[in-house]
C-alpha cells in the first residue's frame, strides 16, 4: 500500500505542473520573508543631495591630467562627505558607517555619471 502512495507521489512531483508550483510557492514565501526586512541606507537617503554636490566639486577640484585621477576623486570626495557626516552628526563615523559611506558614493558617482551631468 504505501509503495503504491510513495510511487503516485513521486510521480506527482515529476511533473513540470508541479514543480512550477513548488518553485512559485518558494518564491513566494522567500518574497513576503525578505520583504518585511526594509533596506537600511541611512546616510544615503539623508545626504543624497550634499553627496551629488561634492560629486561634482571633487570631479572640477581634480584635473584630468592626474594620475589615478578617479582614486583621488573618490577619496577627497569620501573625506568632504565623512567630514560633512561627522560635523552635523556631532560623533565619529564608525569604520562600517564609513564603508557604508563609501558605498553610497559610489552609486551616487554612478547615477550622476549616467544621468550626463559629470
Amino acid at each position: 500500500m504505501w509503495d503504491q502512495v510513495q510511487e503516485l507521489l513521486i510521480a506527482l512531483l515529476n511533473t513540470s505542473a508541479m514543480q512550477l508550483l513548488i518553485l512559485a510557492l518558494i518564491s513566494y514565501v522567500g518574497g513576503k520573508l525578505f520583504g518585511k526586512f526594509p533596506k537600511v541606507k541611512k546616510f544615503y537617503d539623508q545626504y543624497r543631495g550634499e553627496m551629488i554636490r561634492i560629486v561634482k566639486l571633487v570631479e572640477t577640484e581634480i584635473p584630468d591630467g592626474t594620475s589615478n585621477k578617479a582614486l583621488h576623486r573618490l577619496d577627497l570626495a569620501l573625506q568632504y562627505t565623512i567630514r560633512l557626516i561627522e560635523k552635523r552628526e556631532n560623533r565619529a563615523l564608525s569604520e562600517k558607517e564609513v564603508a557604508e559611506v563609501r558605498s553610497n558614493l559610489s552609486e551616487v558617482h554612478h547615477e550622476v555619471e549616467s544621468a550626463g551631468v559629470l
